[in-house]
């Protein structure tokens, strides 16, 4: 969802018109969050909660929420079901964010220990 499909929403809402989309998505994507940590918000649920429910990783989920991994369709999917939403909403093109280019944003890999 783009933020201009976020005020199409909006305009649609206040003209009485019904959407498909959810107001807490919509109020998501324009506030530049993560669709899926706003799934796990409207929720109630935290990162480790939901990556049990979806099967994943801790640190996957977070990955990509934070868009430096993105998710296959069965991963979103899992997730969207997580948090209880349609999965349709998630795995909408676009909706969820590509990973980051090059190294910024990318945790930096710890060296061999030293003694």
């Amino acid at each position: 969802m783009t933020a201009r499909l976020a005020e199409e929403h909006l305009a649609a809402r206040a003209a009485g018109t019904v959407t498909l989309v959810p107001d807490w998505l919509t109020a998501a994507v324009l506030a530049d969050m993560s669709p899926l940590a706003a799934a796990r918000r409207q929720a109630g649920l935290d990162l480790a909660e939901i990556a049990a429910r979806a099967g994943l990783g801790v640190d996957v989920l977070a990955a990509l929420e934070e868009g430096r991994r993105s998710g296959t369709p069965a991963e979103i999917e899992a997730i969207a079901r997580a948090c209880g939403v349609d999965p349709a909403l998630l795995l909408d093109q676009g909706l969820v964010p590509a990973p980051f280019e090059g190294t910024a944003g990318r945790p930096r890999r710890r060296s061999a220990r030293r003694r």
